[in-house]
C-alpha cells in the first residue's frame, strides 16, 4: 500500500520506506498474482509490467506524474529470514524504483537477520527471527528511526522517555462512507507531538500497518511500539494511523490487509487516486496539511440513459460543491470539473460493460467517490484489436515471461508459441510466464484477445533465447594444479585455459589462478559472476 500511495501521489509525496513490499500494481488486480509472485517471487514480479502499468496510468490522469518520484528518497528493509514476502520481491522493486530514482537517494538494507516483522531496538517485542503477531521485533535494527532518517535527512535524538504528545483518536468514516463496507475501520489514530499542538511548522507522516497488524487484531502495538513516535515526538512530525478490519465476505480480506491486490474497487483502479482506500488517506492527507473540509461523496448516483454509443449519468448534489469529476473504471473523464450534476459518457463502445462512480470538489479538495454504478451498453461488441506492444520481459533457462497492452473489451488472452496455444485457461491479466521450457532454446510468441468464442487477430511476435542451465564453478589453485586437473593445457612452458584459451602465465606452482567453468569443458579466467 505505501508503494502505491506514493506512486499514485507522487506530486504530494517526500519518500517512502517499505517494509516488505513488491513494485506498483504488483498483483494486477488478481490474489493469486498477490500470493504467489508479489510473495513468493514464483515467478518473480514483472517489473517491466509494473512499469508500464505507472507510464499509461500516468498518461490516462489516474495517477500522478512519475517523474515526480526522481527526487524522492526511499529506505528499503527486507529480512534475510523473512518467508512471508521472499527478498527477491524486494529486489524487484528495487529495480522498479531504479527506472524512475536515482540510486543514492535509495537506502535498501537486505542484510538484517530477521523475519517478516517491523524491527525495533525495543527489547520488549517478538524475537527478530520469528514472526508472529503483533509482528513488532527486537532486532536492535530501529526501522523507524532508519526510515524517518533517509526520507527527511538528519533528525533529533528520539525521545526514549515519556512522550509530550497526544495520541488522538478521529472518525475514519468522514472520508469514507461506509467504511466497513471498504474493509476499513470506523476509528483512526494520530500521534500530534507538543510541539505540533503549539502551532509549530510540521511534517505528515503516514505509518500504515501491515497485514494482522491493525488495531482490532493487536489493539495499540504496532500504533505504540513500531518505533516513529518517539522521533516524531522531538522532530515536529506527526503521524498517521489510519486503520483497516478484517473483513470475511464481501470484501474478503480476513487478515485486515490494505487493498495491494484489488478487493475493493474494479481490478484496474485500487490502485489509482480514486481507489476506496487510496483516495480515503488522500482526504486524510489534505485534512491534515491544509486544514481544508472535507466534502462528502456524491450520492444517489444512476445511470438515466444507455445507448450503443453513450451513458448518462445524473446523482444528488452535493452542498458546498463546486463542480464534479465522472470516472469510468477508475479514470477521469472530465479533466475540468462539471457544474452540473449529469454527464453523458459519449466515448462508449456497443455490447461493453462500464463502471462509473463520481467525486464532488470545492475547489480545493476532493471527495471519496461515490457509490459506483455499472452499465452495459446494447447492441454487438465492436471487433476486438490485436494486442500491442508484446515484448519479452524476462528470460531463465527454463521460462520467457511476456507483456503486452491491454485490448479494450478483452475477456482475456491466449498466448502462441509456434502458433500452439500454450495456456490452459484464459490470461486474465496483460502478462505470462511460459515455463518448463528448455535452455539454450529459441521460442517464437505471438498474443491473441478473446471475448467467449471470439479471438483476435495474433499481435506482433517476439523471439526469445533461453539461457543455459548449466551452473557454473570456481576453482581456486596452481596453474600446476589446473593442467593436472585437466582444466589447462601447457603450451611452450605457459598453461592455458580449456575451451577458452586464455593465458594464465607461467606453467608452474607458484603461479594461483582462478578458474571458472562456464559450460562443460570451458573454462575462463576469474569468477563466474565477472
Amino acid at each position: 500500500m505505501a508503494v502505491q500511495m506514493q506512486v499514485a501521489f507522487s506530486s504530494i509525496m517526500r519518500g517512502a520506506g517499505i517494509f516488505a513490499g513488491g513494485p506498483y500494481n504488483c498483483a494486477q488486480g488478481k490474489l493469486n498474482e498477490a500470493l504467489g509472485s508479489c510473495m513468493k517471487a514464483k515467478p518473480a514480479p514483472d517489473v517491466q509490467s509494473s512499469i508500464s502499468a505507472t507510464e499509461s496510468r500516468a498518461q490516462d490522469g489516474s495517477i500522478d506524474d512519475p517523474s515526480n518520484l526522481a527526487s524522492q528518497k526511499i529506505f528499503m528493509f527486507s529480512g534475510t529470514q523473512d518467508t512471508t514476502v521472499y527478498p527477491q520481491v524486494m529486489e524487484a522493486l528495487y529495480e522498479y524504483y531504479n527506472n524512475y530514482v536515482s540510486k543514492s537517494n535509495i537506502y535498501f538494507d537486505n542484510t538484517v537477520d530477521a523475519a517478516h516483522t517491523q524491527p525495533t531496538t525495543n527489547p520488549q517485542m517478538n524475537s527478530c527471527t520469528r514472526s508472529y503477531s503483533p509482528y513488532v521485533s527486537y532486532c536492535e535494527y530501529d526501522g523507524a528511526g532508519n526510515a524517518l532518517s533517509q526520507i527527511y535527512g538528519v533528525l533529533n535524538p528520539r525521545n526514549n522517555g515519556t512522550l509530550t504528545g497526544q495520541m488522538l483518536e478521529f472518525d475514519q468514516s468522514e472520508f469514507l462512507s461506509n467504511p466497513a463496507s471498504k474493509s476499513i475501520a470506523d476509528t483512526g489514530y494520530v500521534y500530534i507531538p507538543d510541539s505540533c499542538m503549539k502551532n509549530e511548522s510540521c511534517v505528515l507522516h503516514i505509518a500504515l500497518h501491515g497485514c494482522l497488524q491493525n488495531y482490532g487484531s493487536v489493539n495499540n502495538e504496532y500504533i505504540d511500539n513500531s518505533g516513529y513516535n518517539e522521533w516524531a515526538d522531538t522532530n515536529n512530525i506527526v503521524i498517521l494511523y489510519p486503520q483497516t478490519i478484517v473483513s470475511n465476505v464481501s470484501p474478503s480480506n480476513p487478515n485486515a490487509c490494505w487493498n495491494w491486490w484489488g478487493y475493493n474497487n474494479n481490478p484496474s483502479s485500487y490502485d489509482t487516486k480514486s481507489g476506496y482506500q487510496m483516495n480515503m488517506v488522500y482526504e486524510m492527507i489534505q485534512r491534515m496539511t491544509s486544514g481544508l473540509v472535507t466534502i462528502p461523496a456524491p450520492t444517489n448516483l444512476v445511470a438515466t440513459s444507455v445507448t450503443e454509443t453513450s451513458v448518462s449519468l445524473q446523482w444528488s448534489p452535493v452542498t458546498g460543491a463546486t463542480g464534479y469529476y465522472v470516472q469510468r473504471d477508475g479514470a477521469t473523464l472530465n479533466s475540468v470539473a462539471v457544474s452540473t450534476t449529469s454527464f453523458t459518457d459519449s466515448s462508449v463502445a456497443s455490447g461493453s460493460s462500464y463502471e462509473y462512480t463520481v467525486t464532488a470538489t470545492d475547489g480545493q479538495s476532493i471527495s471519496p467517490p461515490s457509490s459506483a454504478v455499472s452499465v452495459q451498453t446494447p447492441g454487438n461488441p465492436p471487433p476486438l484489436s490485436a494486442p500491442q506492444n508484446l515484448q519479452v520481459t524476462g528470460v531463465t533457462a527454463t521460462s520467457v515471461s511476456l507483456s503486452w497492452s491491454a485490448v479494450s473489451g478483452a475477456d482475456g488472452y491466449n498466448v502462441y508459441r509456434y502458433d500452439m496455444k500454450v495456456n490452459t485457461d484464459t490470461v486474465v491479466g496483460t502478462s505470462y510466464a511460459d515455463e518448463g521450457l528448455q535452455s539454450l532454446t529459441r521460442y517464437v510468441y505471438d498474443v491473441t484477445a478473446v471475448r467467449g468464442d471470439e479471438e483476435s487477430s495474433p499481435s506482433n511476435v517476439v523471439e526469445a533465447n533461453t539461457e543455459s542451465s548449466y551452473v557454473c564453478t570456481t576453482t581456486t589453485a596452481s596453474n600446476y594444479a589446473h593442467v593436472q586437473a585437466g582444466r589447462a593445457f601447457v603450451s611452450v612452458g605457459k598453461a592455458f585455459a580449456v575451451g577458452s584459451e586464455q593465458d594464465m602465465g607461467l606453467y608452474n606452482t607458484a603461479i594461483i589462478t582462478t578458474l571458472s567453468e562456464t559450460s562443460p569443458s570451458y573454462y575462463v579466467i576469474g569468477d563466474c559472476d565477472q
